[in-house]
Parts: structure tokens; sequence; C-alpha cells
């Protein structure tokens, strides 16, 4: 949805402003992928928020940010959790694992 409506919008000054923050984002989020997953956690929820904003939709946007609490929670909880799962081999992310765009 979100990104359909921003499509649609693409050639207006507030498009082409919104598609140049989530590339800068996606630009931090490449940066992030040797960072502990907790920034790159940040980096990926602030550029989905930034697509839900654009929506304009407030009702869509304080469900985003209800849901985003309860799973950072969670999130958080499993990232410093003593039984999580790697994948085999792999300490964290690494390049080439978090392709955006």
């Amino acid at each position: 949805f979100c990104v359909v409506h921003l499509a649609h919008r693409k050639d207006t000054p507030d498009g082409r402003a919104a598609i140049a923050e989530l590339e800068e984002s996606i630009t931090r989020m490449k940066a992030l992928a040797e960072a502990p997953i907790e920034e790159l956690w940040q980096e990926d929820l602030a550029f989905h928020r930034r697509l839900v904003v654009f929506s304009g939709n407030r009702e869509f946007a304080q469900l985003f940010e209800s849901c985003n609490h309860r799973m950072s929670v969670i999130a958080k909880q499993s990232f410093q959790s003593p039984n999580r799962r790697q994948a085999p081999g792999h300490s964290g992310c690494r390049p080439g694992l978090f392709r955006p765009g």
C-alpha cells in the first residue's frame, strides 16, 4: 500500500524528497551490514516508518507504531537470548545476506 502510494506520487516534490530519504536510508543500512543487528534494526524501522508516514494515513501510522513497538520488544529479547540460533557459519549480518532494493 505505502509503496504504491509513493509510486503514484514519485514525480511530486514530496515524492522525490521521500524517495531521496529512502535511498539515503538504504545506503545507511548497507553501511551497517557489519554492525550489531540492533543498529541495522533501528535503521530498517526508520526506513519503513518513512514509507508509512508518507502515506498520510494517521490510523495506519498509529497501528504501525504499535505493532513495531511490540516487535521491537520481542526482537530485542531475541537478539540478547543465549538460545538465539544463527545460520551455520555466520555470526551476524554479512555482505550479500542483506540486499535492500
